[in-house]
């Protein structure tokens, strides 16, 4: 049976209920059987479980991405400097740019890929994601790149434990669309690489399927998919599914 958790911390920033569901078996609950009239409510299905997909689909839900983790496998290429871009910890007063950076940079994630979030409200959750990172409430790092001496883009580090190994992950990265294909990404991407590699036993990164741009970069610095889930969503109004 599937298991149903508030997410406080969207509830709080979209200031809509919002639930993730844990689809154990095929035995789906409607979306509509949520107390909350109106709601939020998310699932996620490895891509060898089609028939939860489908239970999923029958329940409310319906596909808005396909989530790609990535590994990284040792290479020397990420040793290589990466010319004209200086990275650091962020500071203090970085964490404006920061938060500008993450509100206006993101085309792919799986709420502004959703026709059901407004451009604006998906926008929010990046700026209230990467305001955490910068309060410290969330992740275990955050860098930020430098270009002729502004904030061009930051990278968000995020250490959790599975069994029983340490993985550094990517938690969430983006570079200012004016400075977009100057390779800023790149070089965040391989100082995370370069920091982390002798403090964990794992580095990955997770991202969309729709993303073009992020799979070329993971590909550049030696990241391979190792896993897939299908992201489902639904948006309950009024007792009705949308």
């Amino acid at each position: 049976m599937a298991t149903i958790v508030r997410d406080g911390w969207l509830s709080d920033v979209t200031g809509i209920p919002c639930y993730g569901m844990d689809l154990a078996d095929a035995d789906v609950p409607a979306v509509a059987e949520i107390p909350d009239g109106t709601a939020f409510v998310f699932a996620k299905v490895s891509v060898t479980r089609v028939d939860l997909a489908k239970a999923a689909t029958r329940a409310g839900f319906y596909l808005v991405d396909t989530n790609v983790t990535l590994q990284h496998f040792a290479s020397a290429r990420n040793d290589v400097p990466d010319k004209g871009v200086v990275i650091e910890p962020a500071a203090a007063p970085d964490h404006a740019a920061v938060q500008d950076i993450a509100s206006s940079a993101f085309r792919y994630s799986r709420f502004h890929l959703d026709p059901g979030f407004p451009r604006a409200l998906a926008d929010r959750v990046k700026r209230e994601w990467a305001r955490s990172c910068c309060e410290g409430k969330r992740g275990s790092g955050l860098f930020v790149s430098r270009r002729e001496g502004r904030v061009a883009g930051f990278l968000a580090v995020l250490t959790t434990t599975d069994d029983g190994r340490t993985a550094a992950v990517i938690d969430l990265i983006a570079v200012d669309r004016s400075a977009q294909g100057a390779g800023v990404g790149t070089a965040l991407v391989r100082h995370f690489v370069r920091e982390c590699r002798t403090r964990t036993d794992v580095l990955r990164v997770g991202t969309q399927l729709a993303n073009f741009p992020s799979l070329a970069l993971y590909r550049r610095c030696d990241f391979s998919v190792i896993g897939a889930k299908y992201v489902l969503h639904a948006h309950l109004k009024n007792g009705k599914t949308l």
